[in-house]
């Protein structure tokens, strides 16, 4: 168990530093050493995928958690859309979040969070806010990364009152800003034109 831990640390730190091949590496590594990797592995290794932009690498992780028998969660959905995302392919993101739906994989807010981030990344900030209503329709209820990445999106496009109507929608929420949100909004005003 210590060792299996250890492994998937060292594949999420070779994620955040994008070093790809050697999160491979650690995943072959893991799997000599006898231990099978299951939903997490794959998972912080789609992360570790996205963060190097590289999304057609983090299709064929979650190809592979299939053929090792495992079904993709969530969790692996979410963090092949947050992929997608940072590769400004924001109609992939949305294709994997319908796939969800077809195979009967519920999203969550942080799917949810990981969309709409997409389209802030692209400007695409109409379909940000139908997304984020969207899942407010379905009883979802946003949370401070759901909040502050909306207004993330507003900053992007310098959209400084819409940034603003967020913030009030989240303190209406009871859904309290930290500094990534307060962050955001300086953001806004920076871009504000």
């Amino acid at each position: 168990m210590v060792l299996c831990e250890s492994l998937l640390e060292q594949i999420d730190a070779c994620g955040k530093a994008r070093q790809l091949e050697r999160a491979f590496a650690v995943l072959g590594e893991m799997q000599h050493a006898g231990v099978r990797p299951d939903a997490v592995s794959y998972t912080c290794l789609i992360d570790a995928c996205g963060r190097s932009l590289q999304i057609e690498r983090a299709i064929e992780v979650v190809q592979q958690m299939q053929q090792a028998g495992l079904r993709p969660n969530t969790a692996a959905f979410t963090s092949l859309i947050d992929a997608c995302g940072r590769a400004l392919e924001v109609d992939r993101a949305f294709r994997i979040m319908a796939y969800m739906a077809q195979i009967g994989v519920p999203p969550n807010t942080a799917t949810y969070t990981s969309l709409i981030d997409a389209c802030g990344r692209a400007q695409q900030i109409d379909h940000a806010f139908a997304l984020f209503d969207h899942m407010q329709g379905l009883g979802m209820a946003p949370n401070a990364a759901t909040f502050t990445t909306l207004i993330s999106a507003c900053a992007k496009c310098g959209d400084l009152e819409k940034a603003l109507v967020v913030l009030q929608q989240m303190n209406a929420a009871n859904v309290p800003p930290d500094t990534i949100t307060y962050t955001a909004l300086i953001s806004a005003c920076s871009r504000t034109q």
